[in-house]
Parts: C-alpha cells; sequence; structure tokens
C-alpha cells in the first residue's frame, strides 16, 4: 500500500519526496486517524482496520528512514 501512496513522489527529489511521506505520515498517524474517523467506523471491523493504520504509519515511518540514510 505504501508503494501505492508514493508511487509519484520524485525519488530524485528527496526534499519533496520527504513532503509527500510527511503528509501521508499525517492521514495515517494511528491517534489521529482515530479521531478523525473513530467514531465512523464498524466495530467489528475497527480493530483489523486500526492495525492496518498501525502498519501503514510504521512503513511511512520507516520509508522516511530509508530517504534520510540515502
Amino acid at each position: 500500500m505504501v508503494e501505492v501512496m508514493l508511487a509519484d513522489a520524485p525519488l530524485t527529489e528527496p526534499a519533496k519526496y520527504r513532503k509527500i511521506i510527511h503528509r501521508q505520515q499525517l492521514i495515517w498517524h494511528p491517534d489521529k486517524f482515530q479521531q478523525r474517523t473513530g467514531d465512523r467506523l464498524e466495530p467489528k471491523d475497527k480493530d483489523k482496520i486500526l492495525i492496518t493504520v498501525q502498519h501503514l504509519s510504521q512503513a511511512l515511518n520507516k520509508a522516511l528512514g530509508k530517504c534520510d540514510l540515502a
């Protein structure tokens, strides 16, 4: 999923790449996501959705870390 989110991110322009990742981090931060959507999530699916959001957030953090190392 993260690959799809970052598909249009210019790898050759690290500043723009980081900016795109930061925007996605704001959207997919688990606490912020739950604040924005928690009351609209189907109770039977809520845990699964929040786990997926947590994994997305971790993957974005990892992508940002790789970008900073390059």
